[in-house]
């Protein structure tokens, strides 16, 4: 389908507006933070089994990933008669973004981006029409654009991950009381300790790897 960009007169007080909304995202340790955030969500959403949670996660997923793009959040799950948007932003480019959220735990009743339908792209751009009339002034942007992410989880992994994380966690507390019987077992088991340790940093992060995630810009 043809992408369609709409052309907006800018505010004059649209800087400042930009502004005090990125201050509200600096943290001292912003992409440490937001890398934490995005592990901690996607081990989440490997657990979680109720598909509307599971639907939320990825919602918080996405976002975190555009974020560590530089993307600013203005609103989610905003919803009007016409329907829901789920994800408002906008770029560094000043580009403001409708993004639109698919997440599955399996392929078997179709892929995610086959659930946004021709009817969910023609509700989302009455509703993002909608939005614009309520706020559109307020936001310094040059166009706007409707993207779509995909999100699919493979959760085969995940309790092995969890069964390897435990295993470590016990090992490394043996390897711990081990080291007060001599000084070469003490030396052994320290390093023991030092690999168990970084190998149970590795499965944690090895949880973001059942993650697929699949970003379309101008999607509709």
């Amino acid at each position: 389908m043809e992408e369609t960009h709409y052309d907006y007169e800018t505010n004059t007080d649209c800087e400042s507006y930009y502004a005090s909304n990125s201050a509200n995202y600096e943290l001292d340790n912003w992409e440490k933070y937001i890398s934490n955030q995005l592990s901690h969500t996607a081990k989440s959403m490997c657990e979680e089994k109720d598909s509307k949670k599971i639907g939320a996660l990825g919602e918080s997923y996405a976002t975190l990933k555009l974020m560590q793009k530089g993307w600013i959040l203005l609103d989610r799950n905003w919803h009007c008669r016409f329907g829901e948007l789920d994800i408002v932003m906008i770029t560094p480019q000043k580009i403001l973004v409708f993004v639109e959220v698919k997440t599955r735990r399996s392929i078997k009743c179709g892929t995610p981006m086959e659930a946004i339908t021709y009817k969910k792209c023609v509700k989302t751009r009455k509703t993002a029409m909608k939005w614009l009339q309520e706020n559109g002034s307020k936001i310094c942007h040059y166009i706007t654009r409707f993207d779509a992410i995909s999100i699919t989880i493979a959760t085969k992994n995940v309790n092995n991950n969890a069964n390897n994380t435990k295993i470590i966690k016990e090992n490394a507390v043996i390897s711990e009381n081990t080291s007060t019987t001599s000084e070469n077992t003490s030396t052994t088991s320290k390093n023991t300790s030092t690999t168990n340790e970084k190998k149970f940093y590795e499965n944690n992060e090895s949880i973001e790897e059942n993650i697929q995630f699949k970003h379309v810009q101008g999607a509709f």
